[in-house]
C-alpha cells in the first residue's frame, strides 16, 4: 500500500515462531486480545489467500471488548467480505467441497479444516504450531461454522429497488405469519359461535346443562388465541428490529461510501431527512399496516363463515369493502399533491433550522438572531399549514370511513332482521353474524385508513431508493484491492475542478509534476484553490477535466478508499469525533499500537499537553470539543494523526494554524523528518516553511504558477500569531 515496511505488530501468530508453511495473520494483543477464535480469524485469512493489509483487519474488529466470541468472529469475517453459516449439529463427516469450515468442539480449542494450494485437506488447531494433513474429515460432533468468500454484488437493476429487495428478504417468514393470522381468524369465531349457541340452544331450550362445556371450550379457544397472537407479535417485533438494523446500517454505509461531492451538495437537514425516511418505512411496514395486511386475507375466511351462518347478511361487508376502495381512488390525487407540498415546505424549514444551529455563535455576535428566528418561524408555519391540510383530508377520509362502517352495520341489521322474521335465520345466528361483521370490517377499515398515508410512504420509498441507487466509490462486499507499494510521484495534467456546474472553477488547467520525496510549499490567497488541490490529489474530488497520476498511474484505476489509505492528510481545521483522545488519533491508522501512538505524540509534543487532561489519552472529547480545546492542542492532534499513518505522500493543509512558537518548532522538526522519506505538500504562508521546500507553488483563482523560492520568501509576509487561522 505504501513504501513503508510493515510495523512490528504485524507478526505471524502474534510473534511466535511458526513454520512458513502456515502462518496465521494476527494483530497485537492490545488491538485484538488472543483466544482460539482470534487465532481462527487469522488462520481463515491465511488459508483463503486474503490479500488485505493490516489496517483492513484492524478495522474489521472494531469495538471488541475483550477476546472475540463466535458472534464477534462472524461479524469480523462479514466485514472482510466473507459469508458464514453456523450449524449447531454438524454431519459426522465432511466432503472436501464443504471446506473451509471451523470446528467448534466443547471444552477444546477451535480447529480449521481447509484445502491448501496442493489440494490437500489440512487441519489447523488453535494453539498449534502448524497445519497438519487432516487425515479424515470427521467432525466429532462439534458445532460447525461454514465459510465462503463473499462475491461482489451484482449490477444494480432499476426494476429491483432497495426497499423491494429488503422486504423480499423476509418472504420466508410470510407463511408462518399468515398461518398465525389464519389461526387467529378461526379462533376469533369462538365468541360468535358461543353466543349463537347460548341464544339458540340454552335460551331457546331454557336449559343450562351444556353451559359449563361451552364455557370450557371458549376458554380453551381464547387461550390458544392469546398464544398465537403472542407468536405473531414476537415475529413482527423481530422482523421490525431486523429491518430497522438493516435500513439504518445501509443508510449510513451508503452515505459514507458516496463520493464526497454528492454528500457535500446536500445540507445536514437533507441528510437527516434521508435517515428519517427509513424510520417512516420501518414503522409503516412493521406496525399497524403489517397487522392489518395479515388480517385482510384471512377476513375472506370470515366472510365465508358469514355466508354460512348469515346468508345475505354477508353482502353488507362486501359492499363496505367496495365503498372503501372507491373512496381511496377518489382521494388519492388530492393526498399526493398535499404530501408533495409538505415535503417541499418541511425541507425548507429543516434547512433554515440547520443553518441557525450551525451558526449560533455568529448570529449572537451580530445580533441577527431575531431575524433568523422570524425566518424559521415563517418556514415552520408553511410546513405546519401543509401538514394541517393533510390532517384535514385524513380526518375527512376517516370520518367517511366510519360512516361507511356504520351504514354497513345498519344494512346488516336490516337484512338480518328481515331474515329472522322470515324464519330463514335464528336470532342467535343474527347476533353471531354481527360479531363476525365487526371482525371483518375492522381490518378492512384499518387497511383503508393506513392506505390514506400511502402517498407519504411512497415519497419515503422513492427517497430511500434514490439514495441507495447512487453509485458508491466502492461496492459493498467487493474484493479489497490494495494500492501496493508507491514511490510518491504525483503528476497533474491540465486538471480543472468545479464543485457545481454554475460555480467558478476551483482549479483551472493545473499541470504539475512532483518527484518522489520532494517537498512542495503551496501558497496563495484564501479561496485560491489550495485545499482543492490537496483533495483532488487524494481523490476526494474527481476532476472535471484532466488527469491525476501517482507513480504514472491514473488514480481512477485505484480503489479510492485504498488510495486514501496510502496518503496522510492533516486538514486546516481539525475535526474531532465523540470519543477519547486516543480514539481520535487512531482514526488515521486503526492498526497502530499504543506504543506507536505514544511515539508519534512525543514527536509532536502532544503527549505533554494531553498529560494535563483529566484522564490523559483516555479523556473523552464531547461534541463541542473543537470549540473549547486550545488551538495549539488541536493543531498538534491533527499533525500527530497524520504522522500515525505510514504513507509515501503527506498532505498538510495550513499545519501551523493555532500553533504557538513551541508548536511551530515541533512542526519544523516533523517536516524535516518527513523530507526525503515522503512526498510532502504543505499549504503555508510562513517563510520558515517555504525555506524548507524544494519547490514553491502559488494558486490564485484556481490557476497554478511556480514561484522561485527566494522570491516567495521575500514576497510573503510573516503573519502575526494566529493570523493564519483567521485567514482560513
Amino acid at each position: 500500500m505504501n513504501a513503508m515496511p510493515p510495523p512490528d505488530w504485524w507478526a505471524p501468530d502474534g510473534g511466535r515462531a511458526v513454520p512458513p508453511a502456515f502462518a496465521p495473520v494476527a494483530l497485537a494483543e492490545d488491538i485484538l486480545p488472543r483466544n482460539d477464535l482470534a487465532e481462527m480469524l487469522g488462520a481463515i485469512l491465511t488459508a483463503t489467500g486474503w490479500a488485505g493489509q493490516p489496517e483492513h483487519l484492524a478495522e474489521a474488529v472494531p469495538h471488541m471488548a475483550g477476546a472475540p466470541d463466535i458472534t464477534g468472529l462472524r461479524n469480523a469475517l462479514a466485514n472482510l467480505g466473507y459469508s458464514t453459516r453456523l450449524e449447531g449439529r454438524a454431519p459426522t463427516t465432511l466432503h472436501p467441497d464443504d471446506l473451509p469450515v471451523v470446528l467448534l468442539p466443547r471444552r477444546r480449542p477451535a480447529a480449521l479444516l481447509y484445502i491448501d494450494a496442493t489440494g490437500t485437506a489440512r487441519r489447523f488447531v488453535a494453539g498449534g504450531s502448524d497445519a497438519e494433513p487432516a487425515g479424515s474429515l470427521a467432525t466429532g460432533g462439534a458445532a460447525l461454522l461454514r465459510i465462503s468468500r463473499g462475491e461482489a454484488p451484482p449490477q444494480r437493476q432499476a426494476r429491483d429497488s432497495f426497499t423491494t429487495s429488503l422486504l423480499r428478504r423476509f418472504r420466508p417468514a410470510l407463511p408462518a405469519l399468515l398461518l398465525a393470522s389464519l389461526m387467529l381468524a378461526l379462533l376469533s369465531l369462538a365468541v360468535p359461535f358461543f353466543t349463537m349457541a347460548v341464544f339458540d340452544m340454552l335460551v331457546a331450550g331454557r336449559t343450562i346443562q351444556p353451559l359449563p362445556m361451552l364455557v370450557s371450550g371458549l376458554c380453551v379457544a381464547l387461550a390458544f388465541e392469546a398464544v398465537f397472537r403472542g407468536i405473531r407479535m414476537r415475529m413482527l417485533a423481530r422482523i421490525g428490529a431486523r429491518i430497522d438494523s438493516l435500513m439504518s446500517s445501509a443508510t449510513f454505509e451508503q452515505l459514507l461510501a458516496l463520493p464526497l461531492a454528492m454528500t457535500e451538495r446536500a445540507s445536514l437537514s437533507a441528510q437527516v431527512a434521508r435517515v428519517r425516511d427509513f424510520s417512516t418505512l420501518r414503522e409503516f411496514f412493521t406496525g399497524s399496516l403489517a397487522m392489518a395486511a395479515l388480517d385482510a386475507p384471512c377476513a375472506l375466511v370470515l366472510v365465508l363463515v358469514l355466508v354460512l351462518i348469515g346468508g345475505p347478511v354477508a353482502l353488507a361487508p362486501l359492499g363496505a369493502a367496495m365503498a372503501f376502495g372507491l373512496l381511496f381512488v377518489l382521494v388519492r390525487g388530492a393526498m399526493r399533491r398535499r404530501v408533495a407540498t409538505l415535503a417541499v415546505t418541511a425541507q425548507a424549514r429543516d434547512q433554515v433550522s440547520g443553518e441557525i444551529l450551525a451558526s449560533m455563535r455568529l448570529l449572537r455576535a451580530t445580533g441577527s438572531g431575531s431575524i433568523w428566528a422570524a425566518r424559521q418561524a415563517r418556514h415552520a408555519a408553511d410546513a405546519a399549514i401543509a401538514a394541517a391540510r393533510i390532517g384535514v383530508l385524513g380526518g375527512a377520509v376517516a370520518a367517511l370511513g366510519q360512516a361507511i362502517i356504520g351504514l354497513s352495520a345498519l344494512a346488516a341489521i336490516a337484512i338480518g332482521v328481515h331474515a329472522v322474521l322470515a324464519a330463514t335465520m335464528t336470532a342467535g345466528a343474527l347476533i353471531a353474524a354481527m360479531m363476525v361483521i365487526w371482525r371483518v370490517l375492522g381490518p378492512v377499515q384499518m387497511v383503508f385508513t393506513l392506505l390514506s398515508r400511502w402517498e407519504q410512504v411512497r415519497t419515503s420509498m422513492r427517497q430511500a431508493d434514490q439514495l441507495m441507487a447512487m453509485q458508491p466509490e466502492r461496492e459493498r462486499g467487493s474484493a479489497v484491492r490494495p494500492v501496493g507499494v508507491i514511490r510518491g510521484e504525483v503528476t497533474l495534467s491540465r486538471v480543472s475542478l468545479r464543485y457545481l456546474p454554475q460555480a467558478e472553477p476551483a482549479l483551472l488547467g493545473v499541470s504539475l509534476d512532483v518527484k518522489a520525496g520532494q517537498m512542495v510549499a503551496v501558497t496563495g490567497p484564501s479561496g485560491g484553490g489550495k485545499t482543492s488541490l490537496l483533495l483532488t490529489i487524494m481523490g476526494l474530488h474527481r476532476p472535471t477535466a484532466g488527469t491525476v497520476r501517482i507513480d504514472g498511474f491514473d488514480i481512477r484505476r485505484f480503489d479510492p478508499l485504498e488510495l486514501r489509505r496510502a496518503i496522510a492528510y492533516a486538514p486546516a481545521l481539525p475535526r474531532l469525533l465523540y470519543g477519547t483522545v486516543a480514539q481520535n488519533l487512531l482514526l488515521a491508522n486503526r492498526a497502530a499500537t499504543r506504543a506507536e501512538m505514544l511515539a508519534a505524540a512525543k514527536l509532536t509534543g502532544l503527549d505533554r499537553m494531553v498529560a494535563m487532561l483529566p484522564e490523559g489519552f483516555e479523556t473523552r472529547l464531547r461534541d463541542n470539543a473543537a470549540a473549547v480545546l486550545p488551538a495549539s492542542l488541536l493543531g498538534r492532534l491533527s499533525l500527530t494523526r497524520a504522522l500515525l499513518r505510514p504513507a509515501s505522500i503527506v498532505l498538510l493543509d495550513e499545519p501551523a494554524n493555532g500553533l504557538d512558537d513551541d508548536g511551530s518548532a515541533v512542526l519544523m522538526r516533523a517536516i524535516e523528518q518527513l523530507r526525503g522519506r515522503a512526498t510532502l505538500f504543505v499549504v503555508t504562508h510562513r517563510p520558515s516553511h517555504i525555506a524548507l521546500a524544494d519547490r514553491v507553488l502559488r494558486l490564485d483563482g484556481g490557476e497554478l504558477s511556480e514561484v522561485p523560492r527566494k522570491l516567495a520568501q521575500s514576497s510573503v509576509p510573516i503573519l502575526p500569531q494566529g493570523a493564519a487561522a483567521q485567514r482560513s
